[in-house]
C-alpha cells in the first residue's frame, strides 16, 4: 500500500492552485524590498488563482465520461472559483458558466458539443488578445485523444484524463492526472 501510485486528487489540486500565482502586484511602503530595502519600496502580489476548465465533448466522450467529469467539477469549484467552458473542435463560448466556492450553483449535467478533438482550440483562446493573463492556470478535463496542444505561454495547465483515455498526446511539463472510478481518486503520472 505505501508503494501504490494511487494519489489524492485534492492533494494535487492544492499543489497546482498554489503555484499559480497572480500576476498582479502592488508596490508598498509597508513591505521591505529585498533587494534595495529602504531605497525602494516593496511589492505585495495577492494570491488569488483564476482557473478556466475546458471540459471535452467530442463524440469520443462517453455519456459516464462527462457525469463522472461534472462530478470532479463540483468538487474542483468548492476549492476556487472557475471559469467553465465546453470544447470539441472549437471553444463553445455560449456554454461559459461560472462555478463559485460558496453557494449550491452547480449548473445540469448536458452535452452542448459532439464533434471531434482539437486541442489547439484552447491554446488558441487562452493565447488570445482578450483572455491572455485572465487565468492563472487551466484544467483541460479530457481523453486525452487528440494531436498535441501548442504552448500557452501565460497559463499552467493541469491536464485531468478519464480512465479509458490515453496520455500520450499531452505536451512536456503539464501537469497530469488519470480519474480512476475508486474512491473519487485519480493515478498520479
Amino acid at each position: 500500500k505505501m508503494l501504490s501510485h494511487e494519489v489524492d486528487w485534492k492533494s494535487i489540486l492544492r499543489n497546482f492552485i498554489g503555484r499559480a500565482r497572480s500576476v498582479d502586484r502592488s508596490t508598498t511602503i509597508r513591505r521591505i524590498n529585498k533587494k534595495m530595502p529602504y531605497i525602494f519600496p516593496g511589492c505585495r502580489r495577492p494570491m488569488i488563482a483564476n482557473f478556466a476548465c475546458f471540459m471535452d465533448q467530442s463524440g469520443s466522450m462517453s455519456d459516464e465520461d462527462i457525469a463522472l467529469l461534472f462530478a470532479e467539477l463540483g468538487c474542483l469549484a468548492s476549492l476556487t472559483k472557475l471559469d467553465v467552458y465546453h470544447f470539441d473542435t472549437e471553444i463553445d463560448e455560449k456554454s461559459h458558466t461560472v462555478w463559485k466556492k460558496k453557494g449550491d450553483n452547480t449548473p445540469k449535467q448536458l452535452r452542448t458539443r459532439c464533434g471531434g478533438t482539437d486541442f489547439q482550440s484552447i491554446a488558441n483562446f487562452v493565447n488570445d488578445s482578450k483572455n491572455k493573463g485572465r487565468w492563472s492556470g487551466a484544467i483541460i478535463l479530457s481523453d486525452g485523444y487528440a494531436p498535441t496542444m501548442g504552448a500557452t505561454p501565460s497559463t499552467k495547465i493541469l491536464w485531468v484524463v478519464t480512465p479509458t483515455g490515453t496520455t500520450e498526446h499531452v505536451r512536456q511539463g503539464d501537469l497530469v492526472c488519470r480519474m480512476s472510478h475508486d474512491n473519487g481518486k485519480f493515478k498520479g503520472i
